[in-house]
């Protein structure tokens, strides 16, 4: 009788402990629920260029109904857009050695599909040239 009031106390005791290192950590919980930021970037375009003409004996490109000006434009806003998607790619692969990270707290199997399937969705946001996942066309 002695002996199973002294065990259950011990267990009793003892429970508080097992369910503390049953919790998920928090940066595993954050790593589960990442989603990828919005992407603020905007794709400039050219209005009113119609199809580029390429001279077969010099290889140069000849765009017709644009002008120098609005030539000139384009080619200033792309290099704004090129710096905007270089600055959200860069923050993705930080946010992809977070998601990494998280994994030294110990992981379930579930936790590690989950977070892996996160990974994924940043690496196809990165290798996308204008840093929208695209659809895996195998799937």
């Amino acid at each position: 009788m002695r002996f199973s009031i002294k065990t259950t106390c011990a267990a009793l005791l003892l429970s508080p402990a097992l369910a503390i290192s049953a919790e998920v950590h928090p940066e595993v919980q954050k790593a589960m629920a990442y989603g990828l930021p919005e992407l603020n970037c905007e794709k400039p375009n050219l209005p009113g260029v119609s199809k580029d003409v390429i001279d077969p004996a010099t290889g140069a490109v000849e765009r017709a109904d644009v002008d120098s000006y609005q030539l000139g434009r384009f080619e200033r806003a792309e290099k704004r857009w090129m710096k905007c998607l270089t600055r959200y790619k860069k923050g993705l692969m930080e946010d992809f050695g977070d998601l990494k990270e998280s994994a030294r707290h110990g992981l379930t199997e579930a936790q590690a599909k989950q977070i892996l399937s996160n990974m994924a969705d940043i690496q196809a946001a990165i290798e996308s040239p204008d840093g929208i996942p695209q659809a895996d066309e195998n799937s």
